[in-house]
């Protein structure tokens, strides 16, 4: 299962994604049991409940960033003999480990942030500031159904959900996930209705079971939705929005290694030498004039900044990267995201178009 894409290594040598630990079992022994206490998530890749538990934990971690809490995991299923040892026996399990212990109790509250906060609260003694909750997908009513999700200018995501419903219970934070990780493309809604409540709606296209997302593809006003048949997980929506969207989206709201790339672009690129750079440029200029993206000119002022500042690649990279690891506008994130993914294809080029230099 893909985490959020900000990776940084501590000094215990865990990795943070989210503000939760991954832990291994050496990583475990020199974190949990110090000053700390700790709440450590035992769980499997392949679970379909950890997957589910993933974005509730991710919260967690962001609510006790700061207090002195450790939130960590550790893949048990990879780690059997090491879970074993905690006596875990089903995934996930969570367990709390006091300051200066190694010993976890297990816990066995609801699996909502609410149950999980009051019991850090509880435990710790340190009050954790809720954050408002974060507005989540746009509600659709019958006044409003065809005038959204019609729209030919939009793609349009719609899960059809039941308020009784348990699934849809446990859906509810993931697709509030989903919602703002789409929220910068703006071609894109994602939307609900309640289809108990408005069955006539839910009946005119096909609902039979809770929850049900469909995606109505934009070019047309009368559209037929195609429906997920996948995992009801974060990842596993977002790749469903991506291939049909062409957008590319990972957990979290950033961008994958390939968005922004002009695949004609990053051929041309590929060919470059020192002997041939100028016919490069040439080509790059003359595909610029047929392109309508706004990144065929990065292009450009790459190669034509490598030929007099061989350094020019690596050095905007890094930049680039320290730049990512502030908080920015997403506007801002993204279009420096972008350009590192246009710089990393010169990369491949740089160590020969540099030797022959």
């Amino acid at each position: 299962m893909k985490f959020i894409f900000w990776i940084s290594i501590i000094s215990t040598a865990a990795l943070i994604r989210a503000n939760v630990l991954e832990l291994t079992p050496e990583t475990f022994e020199k974190t949990v049991g110090g000053k700390k206490p700790a709440l450590v998530k035992f769980y499997a890749p392949w679970c379909g409940h950890c997957k589910n538990l993933a974005p509730v934990y991710d919260e967690v971690g962001e609510l006790c960033h700061g207090k002195n809490i450790i939130i960590a995991r550790i893949d048990a299923d990879k780690y059997h003999e090491f879970g074993s040892k905690f006596g875990v026996k089903g995934y996930p399990t969570l367990m709390w480990f006091e300051s200066n212990s190694k010993v976890g109790n297990p816990y066995k509250d609801g699996r909502d942030i609410d149950s999980l906060t009051k019991f850090i609260e509880n435990k710790s003694g340190v009050k954790l500031n809720k954050k408002t909750t974060k507005q989540g997908a746009l509600e659709l009513t019958p006044n409003n159904f065809r005038k959204i999700v019609m729209d030919p200018k939009k793609d349009v995501l719609v899960e059809f959900y039941a308020p009784w419903c348990g699934h849809c219970k446990a859906l509810e934070p993931i697709y509030t996930k989903i919602y703002q990780c789409f929220l910068p493309d703006k071609h894109v809604v994602i939307a609900k209705i309640n289809a108990d409540a408005y069955r006539d709606i839910a009946k005119e296209h096909g609902i039979e079971g809770y929850p049900t997302i469909k995606f109505f593809s934009k070019g047309t006003s009368e559209k037929t939705g195609i429906e997920y048949n996948g995992e009801n997980t974060e990842d596993d929506i977002i790749s469903f929005i991506n291939a049909n969207t062409g957008t590319m989206r990972i957990r979290g709201g950033g961008l994958s290694n390939k968005a922004g790339r002009i695949h004609e672009f990053d051929s041309v690129v590929n060919t470059i030498s020192s002997s041939n750079i100028k016919e490069v440029i040439s080509e790059l200029k003359s595909l610029a004039k047929k392109s309508n993206n706004k990144y065929a000119s990065y292009y450009i002022k790459v190669a034509e900044k490598i030929t007099t500042s061989p350094n020019f690649v690596e050095t905007e990279y890094q930049r680039l990267e320290k730049l990512l690891q502030k908080k920015l506008e997403r506007s801002k994130y993204d279009d420096a995201q972008i350009r590192k993914n246009i710089l990393s294809v010169f990369q491949i080029k740089k160590k020969h178009f540099s030797d022959e230099l």
